[in-house]
């Protein structure tokens, strides 16, 4: 899911507070896939739990958010942030890598 779909679905949450929805309709209304909704909800217990064990999700109360879409939104930029800047390193250190290469090939 790309950080769009992200936000759509925490915003979607959000309306159906305190009630919740199921995967397969916050799919319906959001037009994502209902396996990478379910994908994110697994690896993101911090945003979003289900409610009471049944089949509807809700933005996570007693999470660090607090079931603020505004402070999930915000982590979220943040997350994405730090992986554009994590893949430009990784793009520098292989440039840096590859020049010293070639140069030490060099006679």
């Amino acid at each position: 899911m790309n950080l769009d779909d992200k936000i759509k679905l925490i915003e979607a949450l959000a309306e159906t507070s305190p009630k919740g929805a199921t995967v397969i309709g916050l799919s319906n209304k959001i037009n994502i896939p209902q396996s990478s909704l379910r994908e994110f909800f697994q690896a993101n217990k911090d945003y979003i739990c289900s409610v009471g064990g049944s089949e509807k999700y809700v933005l996570n109360r007693t999470g660090p958010y607090q079931a603020s879409k505004d402070a999930i939104i915000k982590d979220l930029y943040l997350r994405e942030q730090k992986s554009k800047e994590q893949a430009i390193w990784v793009y520098i250190i292989i440039a840096f890598l590859a020049g010293f290469i070639v140069a030490e090939s060099l006679p």
